[in-house]
């Protein structure tokens, strides 16, 4: 089934992980869910560090017209953060 997909090697890995069987039911799905998204924000927290940085005037209005509520600092991490994905990407090829 992996080949019917563009998957790189990580996503790959998760395919075949499910289809051997290894993934197991939990009881309580939105009790679980509330505890992966608590950990995450609070692994965000600690991961993040405050810069200052200068940027365009016309980006800043671009990324708060993109963003919710004027959120434009999380739109800068994840436009960075795809960023280098793509240039990780391009290093593996």
């Amino acid at each position: 089934m992996v080949n019917n997909y563009n998957l790189d090697d990580d996503e790959k890995d998760i395919l075949n992980s499910y289809e051997n069987g290894e993934w197991e039911s939990v009881e309580n799905l939105e009790e679980e869910k509330g505890r992966f998204v608590e950990y995450f924000i609070e692994s965000q927290k600690q991961a993040s560090r405050e810069i200052t940085f200068k940027i365009d005037i016309d980006l800043i209005e671009w990324l708060n017209s993109q963003s919710k509520e004027g959120d434009y600092h999380s739109l800068i991490n994840k436009v960075l953060r795809a960023y280098i994905a793509s240039l990780n990407q391009e290093l593996r090829e």
